[in-house]
This record gives C-alpha cells, structure tokens and sequence, in this order.
C-alpha cells in the first residue's frame, strides 16, 4: 500500500531509462528557436528474485490436513511478506537480493536555507528538513519511516514543565507530520529515518504459489 506494486505474469521486468539528460525547458519569444532537450535512453532488464520457504509434517498430520495446510499457508505467507518488506526496503543488489529503497536514497543534506538556522532543533524539524531536500529535487515526500522506538519517543517527548510537544503541522495522533504520513517499523534502524516519495518506487511481484505433496514419509 505504501509503493506502486502489481502482479505480473513473466519473471523480468523490462523498462526504459532515461539518462545523460541535457538543456532545459523555458519561455521563448515569437519567431525565435525553442528549447532543445536532449537525453538518451536504455532497456533495463530486471530478473525477478525468489523468496521461499517449505515445511516437513509426517503423514500423521493428514488426518488434520485441511486445517495444517490453512495453517501453514498463512504462516508461510507471512514470513514471506516480512522478508519481501526487509528486501524492498534495504536489500543490498548482491546475489538473489533485491536492490532496495535505501539503496537509491541520497544521503540528508540540511536545506542551505535550514543548515544552522533552526533553534533547538528536533526529529520534527529533522524530518521537515528532510522533506525540504527532496521538494527541492521536485518531489514530494510522503513517508518516513522511523524505528518503533524512535517513533514512540518523538510522539512521548515533552517540554521542561512536562507538556506534551505538539508542533502545529503534526495530527493530534502525531503520525502525520506537515502531510507525511509516519510510518514506525521494526525494519529502521535506531537513529536513522528514511523520508521519501514513494510514488517513485515500483514492485512488480508473481503471483505466490503453493505446492504440496509427499516427500517420502513426510508431507510436505
């Protein structure tokens, strides 16, 4: 819910990138030459990666095997669906992993405009900060993704006569910060926030299948 996402049939994807982009776009008087871009693109080709896992039950458990297999389906799915997460988020490209999110993010570079200009900063001025960046790459940021327990300190931090610190551009639940939805998960780690547009990032995924059958004595 979080990324573009949509099940595909093959097992690559195949986009086209743009690149080595030059000239720029602006007004141009009657008569006179329009502005020229020029840029150069690529096929890029993407080889989905696996994620599995499978499990061993003796034939005794066929006696209950409508209700095993429920189970094992919807446990197996979970497990699959944390590490999907873990791969979109920060797989590292090495090997059957998947490229993920952190490894596209430039690092946070304060706003000149923001750099030592805020008074007694906090991780709400941080995260704004971070938004500015990415609005002054001509994006809009609509997540960021904290620690569980970063995210409870910020909503649990308090003034010096015990008031709850509330700034005027979060929700009163403190998970959407100036229009940022806040997202804590046990993914990030301690003291680092990933703030984004995530309506740049894009999963393409096979639909997850099931096969079960006997392995010697063992179903499996």
């Amino acid at each position: 819910d979080i990324v573009d996402s949509a099940i595909i049939d093959g097992s690559r994807v195949l986009y086209s990138e743009r690149y080595a982009e030059e000239g720029t776009t602006g007004t141009t008087a009657e008569a006179n030459p329009k502005n020229q871009i020029d840029a150069n693109w690529r096929t890029v080709a993407v080889e989905l990666k696996k994620i599995t896992n499978y499990w061993k039950f003796p034939t005794e458990v066929l006696e209950d095997a409508a209700q095993v297999v429920a189970d094992m389906k919807q446990h197996a799915q979970e497990l699959i669906y944390v590490v999907a997460d873990t791969q979109v988020l920060s797989g590292n490209n090495v090997g059957a992993n998947l490229k993920g999110i952190t490894g596209f993010a430039p690092a946070f570079t304060a706003p000149t405009e923001l750099a030592n200009a805020i008074e007694t900063p906090n991780t709400y001025d941080a995260i704004v900060a971070a938004a500015t960046q990415i609005a002054k790459a001509n994006f809009n940021a609509n997540y960021a993704f904290m620690s569980l327990g970063d995210a409870a300190k910020m909503k649990l931090s308090k003034d010096l006569d015990g008031n709850y610190i509330l700034p005027p551009f979060i929700t009163a639940d403190g998970m959407t910060i100036d229009g940022i939805k806040l997202i804590a998960s046990n993914q990030i780690p301690a003291g680092k926030i990933l703030v984004g547009d995530m309506t740049k990032s894009h999963v393409r995924a096979k639909s997850m299948k099931f096969d079960m059958g006997l392995d010697g004595n063992d179903f499996t």
